[in-house]
């Protein structure tokens, strides 16, 4: 009989589905080179979808809100779909924000510099604001939340949403940022971590679902609904009170991310 051969000379083959927790920190870190050594022109456009994204995942969960209420269920459903946002921008390779935070990971290793990383978070900040305001002009135009003073049931929720996160205390409105943004990182790594598709999509359906339900303040999001607040002059939102609670939201956003990094 042919002596069977030595599993020890064998080639290992890779079974698995996921990442163990050093291999997501080293794609992690990888990943933020790569973001930091993306030509500009291509930068530019890839932090603008990424603003166009989150304007399609707010829109459609308004939709949803609209017949279902604003009930804790209701906003569970809705930020399931809003989670439509961060899938896309993951598999088409968008540029967002919030997710660049965690490029801290490559400046702790000495492997992108922080002047890179400052420059490639302001520039991407930016960029997702110009892809929030053009998406909100175009979704005003369409007329899908109405017009001054003919609001559709959409434009009515819209408005609402838009209100009470701009009225929000200033420290509710920081930490609803870190709130926000961990759970948009946690997204992102349990998306690293998997290596098939379906396990990237599902990955950012629970930790965003999680947030849109626990009222966290996401900045990205809240320049769709306060651009959209703006064209629609919606009674109640100042712009004081948005651009205020945007740049708290922000600062928390970043904290959010720092937490995990």
């Amino acid at each position: 009989m042919k002596p069977s051969p030595n599993p020890a000379n064998l080639p290992t083959i890779d079974n698995t589905l996921v990442l163990d927790p050093a291999s997501v920190t080293e794609f992690t870190m990888r990943t933020g080179f790569r973001k930091t050594h993306i030509p500009l022109l291509k930068t530019i456009v890839l932090g603008i979808l990424a603003g166009v994204y989150v304007c399609f995942g707010c829109q459609t969960m308004i939709a949803i809100l609209v017949d279902t209420g604003s009930t804790g269920p209701a906003k569970l459903l809705g930020g399931a779909f809003f989670a439509i946002a961060l899938m896309t921008i993951i598999h088409c390779g968008a540029e967002l924000f919030t997710g660049n935070v965690l490029i801290l990971l490559a400046v702790l290793a000495r492997r992108v510099f922080v002047w890179e990383y400052i420059f490639n978070l302001i520039l991407v900040y930016f960029l997702n604001f110009a892809g929030s305001i053009l998406f909100a002009i175009i979704f005003w135009g369409s007329g899908v939340n109405g017009f001054e003073g003919s609001y559709t049931a959409a434009g009515t929720i819209l408005c609402s949403v838009s209100k009470s996160k701009s009225l929000l205390p200033e420290y509710q409105a920081f930490l609803r940022g870190i709130g926000a943004n961990m759970c948009v990182c946690f997204a992102i790594l349990m998306s690293y971590a998997s290596k098939t598709p379906s396990g990237k999509m599902l990955s950012c359906v629970f930790p965003i679902a999680a947030f849109v339900a626990m009222g966290f303040e996401h900045s990205i999001a809240n320049m769709y609904f306060y651009s959209a607040a703006t064209l629609l002059r919606c009674p109640g939102v100042t712009q004081r009170h948005m651009w205020g609670e945007l740049f708290l939201c922000t600062a928390g956003n970043i904290v959010g991310a720092m937490f995990l990094a």
